[in-house]
């Protein structure tokens, strides 16, 4: 699997690619993509677009009554989504606690900038802002308790690890279901792959032909992006998680996230050059936090749509935006059922639920890309003007003119530079329990935060009325300690979600010695936190892929090696990727002719030892060159329906289980 902004980026440089070529066909598939870029960026996320279909659950009965869900992944967001809610007011946004935590951070800024300043009258336009802000701390004094509970958190686990896991992933002598009950991204993912992404470029032509319609061109021809960038980098990406999504779900999805973060900052134009010892500067690259990716797709309602609003539609269930109109929704759901049918599973597909899936995707997109969500939160500087001592703010009083107000520091109050709370008297030996205990650090972060920036607010509504003066180095220092609170609040809140798979590091983090969660009293997994660079960089491998996950046990989780947490390979091993690098590896890289293979020119099953050459190595052309000659060669040669899930290896074509119960060695049979 690979992730929406790494396919975003391949659909970029294609595109700049295209403007360089001077092939007439090349030119005619650029015209179209320029036309419509919104909808080129919409057929760039693939198979990605169906993680969101069926989004709520759809009445599908699970055949192996083991607690899987159709609409899995949708319902991971819903609940980190409810738990963002307010529940005594989920129908208003400005009540989720994303909403809140942005009016707080502009109130802080507002007051920094005219302390900077040191003027008095600009504090009178805040009254307003110090009112709701007394609003806001009973939002927030009610969303800490939630952050502490795991019975709030637990059915997130849950659905990760039951819910999630594939129709495909059973153990031994099980079993095996139906592919056309498999979850609807899985089925695209595995099957008649190639003959889909032709039928949306066929039918697309028909319509343009007809009526000088560029959408559906644009949007399929993204989607062929999108294909490549699959083919040559879900391998990547399952050499790195020692394993494939069928077998290691989450692991491939955590991992993924790592991957984006490094492509997207590698890949900025403005990029940093690289430090005197050759290696990057992490440090100043861009990250994905405030990338506004969602803007990419933002089509019909969406347009203007508040994203907080589309947010607790989706937890009450209630209609979402009209993203795609009538036509474009049919346009997909008649490709679907023109190459799959409408058995089993398949059936989910409906024009609703596509353009309910637009818009899921949209808005996960806007949660993990944009700046208005958590954001990229840099940590404030590490020292104030006056070098003093920590103490608690809430216990000084900056608003009078004694210049020593203040200056005894108070050795019981939390410093937000050494946050360690307890740790959660029900927290279990797991990932739970590791995140249970960042959430603690989120909670005293929080629970710092509201006293201190209380005692500022009420002492600005005391000078506005004239009933005091300000000493304003000391409300500096008071601001310095409050902007830590809520540094360490949002950091505790990132960090969470990146070790649940949910959101994309800061490119700082990826070059950490060791990414782990900073939380006290938290025993490191059994493989050690791993080092940043692990979790972006292809390794070749001999044995692969690793059994299914043990998802029982998460105290071995998705952060560790797929190895760790398997009973042993799936025989016979088969080749994952070789080849040794970073992501550009499999996105742009220039390749070797001699020993990297364009998608086309394979034809063999189930992948050939090596291709062009015998004993070179089994590796693809990048992305890039290869949807350069998919769309330069389009009508003469057919996309082979490749695996796109990279399961059993690089180059594998569409497969099928040959026996109706899961057994090793392994037999596949060539799909039909």
């Amino acid at each position: 699997m690979v992730g929406t902004p790494s396919l975003f980026l391949v659909r970029d440089l294609v595109t700049e690619r295209l403007s360089q070529q001077p092939q007439d066909k090349l030119q005619t598939a650029l015209q179209h993509i320029n036309a419509e870029p919104a909808y080129s960026y919409l057929g760039a996320l693939g198979v990605n677009l169906f993680d969101f279909v069926p989004a709520t659950p759809p009445g599908l009965i699970d055949p192996t009554d083991s607690g899987r869900r159709y609409d899995a992944h949708a319902a991971i967001w819903r609940e980190l989504f409810t738990i963002l809610s307010d529940p005594n007011a989920q129908d208003d946004p400005e009540r989720n606690i994303l909403s809140v935590l942005r009016r707080v951070r502009a109130l802080i800024r507002q007051i920094s900038d005219i302390a900077d300043e040191e003027d008095l009258l600009k504090f009178v336009p805040l009254q307003d802002d110090m009112e709701r802000f007394e609003d806001d701390q009973e939002i927030i004094e009610d969303f800490i308790p939630r952050l502490t509970n795991d019975a709030v958190f637990a059915p997130i686990f849950d659905l990760i690890t039951i819910a999630s896991r594939p129709f495909a992933a059973v153990e031994e002598g099980e079993n095996l279901v139906a592919p056309d009950l498999w979850a609807v991204r899985d089925h695209l993912s595995a099957f008649r792959t190639g003959a889909f992404a032709e039928r949306l470029v066929t039918r697309a032509q028909e319509v343009f032909d007809a009526t000088g319609d560029r959408r559906f061109l644009a949007y399929a021809y993204g989607f062929k992006m999108s294909y490549c960038g699959k083919a040559t980098g879900s391998p990547f990406i399952s050499s790195i998680v020692g394993s494939v999504p069928r077998l290691h779900w989450w692991r491939t999805r955590w991992i993924e996230r790592f991957v984006d973060a490094w492509a997207w900052g590698f890949y900025d134009p403005g990029k940093p050059d690289a430090l005197e010892d050759g290696s990057e500067d992490f440090q100043n690259w861009r990250s994905l936090c405030n990338a506004e990716l969602h803007k990419r797709i933002e089509l019909g309602d969406l347009a203007g749509a508040n994203p907080i609003e589309v947010m607790q539609s989706t937890v009450l269930n209630r209609p979402l935006p009209d993203a795609l109109p009538e036509d474009f929704r049919s346009f997909i759901v008649e490709a679907v059922r023109d190459i799959y049918g409408d058995d089993g599973a398949l059936a989910l597909v409906t024009e609703r639920r596509v353009n309910d899936a637009v818009v899921w995707s949209w808005l996960t997109l806007w949660f993990t890309t944009s700046a208005d969500s958590l954001g990229c939160n840099p940590p404030p500087p590490l020292s104030i003007e006056d070098g003093t001592a920590f103490f608690d703010p809430s216990t000084a009083d900056p608003f009078e003119m004694d210049d020593d107000a203040g200056d005894d520091a108070d050795e019981d109050a939390p410093n937000p530079l050494d946050v360690e709370p307890e740790p959660a008297p029900n927290m279990k030996k797991s990932v739970c329990g590791a995140i249970l205990a960042v959430l603690g650090v989120v909670a005293l972060g929080l629970l710092g935060l509201l006293p201190a920036l209380a005692a500022i607010a009420g002492g600005i509504v005391l000078i506005v009325t004239g009933v005091k003066d300000i000493n304003w180095p000391v409300l500096r220092r008071d601001l310095y300690v409050v902007k830590w609170y809520l540094y360490n609040a949002l950091d505790g809140m990132n960090r969470m979600l990146v070790f649940g798979g949910l959101a994309h590091p800061f490119s700082m983090e990826l070059d950490d010695a060791e990414l782990r969660l900073e939380a006290p009293n938290l025993d490191s997994p059994p493989c050690g936190f791993p080092a940043g660079p692990s979790l972006f960089t292809a390794t070749s491998t001999d044995l692969f892929p690793n059994e299914i996950w043990d998802a029982d046990n998460l105290l071995q989780s998705w952060i560790c090696p797929a190895a760790i947490h398997a009973t042993g390979m799936e025989t016979p091993p088969a080749v994952g990727f070789s080849g040794v690098g970073t992501p550009d590896l499999f996105i742009d890289r220039p390749s070797d002719p001699d020993i990297a293979g364009l998608i086309l020119d394979h034809r063999s099953f189930p992948a050939p030892a090596s291709w062009p050459d015998p004993g070179a190595p089994n590796i693809y052309a990048s992305a890039v060159d290869n949807a350069i000659d998919v769309i330069l060669r389009e009508g003469e040669v057919p996309l082979p329906d490749l695996n796109l899930q990279g399961d059993r290896g690089i180059g594998f074509h569409a497969w099928e289980f040959a026996d109706a119960t899961y057994q090793l060695p392994l037999q596949i049979d060539l799909a039909s």
